[in-house]
């Protein structure tokens, strides 16, 4: 009684401090807590720090997009696009890993921070997954700059598009406002190809910063694209790029089926949240 009392008076209490708390051995709490509270320890998850001005623009974005999503030439039609990097050595984040023990844990995980990796491109849409595209000359990895962008987009983006026979008339392309994609090359260059049907800084649909969590690949494919590759260790550059094609050949249907409801359900978060950061909530 003791310990539930406490811990639900200060939920944010370790273990160790609950022992001290109530006076009952650690493991007895702990004991207490999983089996017969059923409580978890759940980690505060980080959220992308909001300034001054960004909780308006997400509003004034997701009322929009919630009004847009309920017409197919819209949701059919949209392409989400972003870089993310795969690092060789298949890095953990120590965030999302967690060790249960009495006493400080001595497991370690090693992590060379200039690990070779890749930097990969993706546009997610509800009819598949354009990419990768990997920046890279002469098979070694190169920043991403407006110039590298833009060629991107003429090379790779717009002749895959035309190969699946996708009308450039009908598509709504979206990007950050990471400054290689905001030069003012590459907003000419997305203007006269699709062009108010941009969603980006600086163009006629303003997308905000700060607001990976309202995105294709940052909610859906970066995630579960990374679990597939490293399943097992990749040993180099070359396995590395060979397991993310064969990764994206193979998206679930399902998955991208997913993709209006679960984005119109974060504007509805996002919504109830004024704006506010949705990561950490749970979405139904």
């Amino acid at each position: 009684m003791r310990i539930k009392k406490a811990i639900f008076r200060a939920p944010k209490l370790s273990v160790r401090r609950l022992s001290l708390r109530t006076g009952v051995p650690y493991t007895t709490v702990r004991r207490v807590l999983r089996s017969w509270l059923g409580l978890f320890p759940y980690r505060l998850q980080r959220v992308h720090r909001l300034k001054r001005g960004d909780r308006a623009q997400r509003l004034r974005l997701c009322k929009w997009l919630a009004a847009k999503l309920g017409r197919p030439r819209f949701y059919r039609w949209l392409f989400m696009t972003d870089e993310a990097h795969f690092f060789l050595d298949g890095s953990v984040s120590k965030k999302n890993c967690r060790i249960w023990a009495t006493e400080r844990p001595t497991e370690s995980v090693e992590h060379d921070p200039y690990a070779p990796h890749i930097t990969v491109w993706c546009a997610v849409s509800h009819r598949g997954v354009i990419g990768p595209y990997f920046f890279q000359q002469r098979s070694n990895t190169v920043t991403v700059t407006g110039i590298r962008y833009k060629t991107m987009l003429e090379k790779f983006f717009i002749p895959e598009l035309q190969r699946r026979g996708i009308p450039l008339s009908k598509v709504w392309f979206q990007q950050d406002g990471a400054r290689p994609h905001t030069t003012v090359a590459v907003l000419q260059f997305l203007r006269e190809q699709f062009g108010s049907r941009v969603l980006s800084k600086s163009s006629a649909v303003n997308w905000p910063p700060r607001s990976p969590d309202l995105t294709f690949p940052d909610f859906f494919l970066w995630g579960w694209l990374k679990a597939e590759v490293y399943r097992k260790p990749v040993t180099t550059i070359s396995s590395l790029k060979s397991r993310i094609r064969r990764a994206l050949r193979n998206v679930p249907e399902t998955m991208l089926a997913a993709l209006r409801d679960n984005l119109m359900m974060r504007c509805r978060a996002c919504l109830r949240q004024r704006g506010g950061p949705i990561e950490h909530l749970t979405l139904r």
